[in-house]
């Protein structure tokens, strides 16, 4: 017999699951089989000792997180100066990438009211770990910011955005005397 035929025969004598192992790390490196673990558990022989294999998977789906943010409160203006409020914030992306819209609760922008309706318009910029500043607008996205977080916590601060709140001194100049509020809301969506 040809030793061709010979390790043919031989390839057959072997063990069914011996065989279909062979058979798909054969396909997967010729490229006919994306390289994903083969489910379909395998029983042993008989034996001295024996041998069982299980497929193990798991599917991680786009998840993201956005936490660690804190009210902002301002104090009282000094009449001189604009001012502005930090915040280190988490997003944990299991893409490792998101997406950034924010909304004011004046109607979409970014403003704080009085009891009697008077506006203070504010800013806000997002820097994420990864890049420069950016000023958001009201109601638009900003696409391809980065979270290098490996963790939905964040525990690395370097893991961590900082957003900025600012109100420019004219903005605070213009707004007659009282108390201002508003809420900010972020959300951010996996990429």
């Amino acid at each position: 017999m040809p030793n061709r035929l010979k390790n043919f025969d031989k390839f057959f004598n072997l063990p069914k699951s011996t065989r279909r192992g062979a058979l798909v790390t054969a396909l997967a490196f010729a490229g006919f089989l994306p390289i994903h673990p083969v489910m379909g558990a395998t029983d042993g022989e008989i034996g001295s000792s024996s041998q069982g294999s299980v497929g193990i998977t798991v599917a991680i789906p786009a998840l993201v997180r956005i936490s660690n943010l804190e009210d902002m409160s301002f104090g009282t203006w000094d009449g001189t100066q604009s001012m502005s409020n930090e915040d280190q914030v988490c997003v944990w992306s299991s893409s490792r990438g998101y997406s950034l819209t924010g909304v004011g609760s004046g109607g979409g922008a970014f403003v704080m009211r009085d009891d009697t309706g008077n506006e203070i318009p504010f800013s806000v910029e997002w820097a994420a770990p990864s890049g420069g500043a950016q000023t958001l607008q009201p109601g638009q996205t900003v696409a391809e910011l980065s979270s290098p977080s490996i963790d939905t916590t964040c525990s690395d601060a370097a893991s961590m955005a900082l957003m900025t709140v600012g109100i420019s001194q004219e903005d605070l100049a213009a707004a007659p005397a009282g108390d201002y509020g508003g809420v900010l809301t972020l959300t951010v969506a996996s990429e």
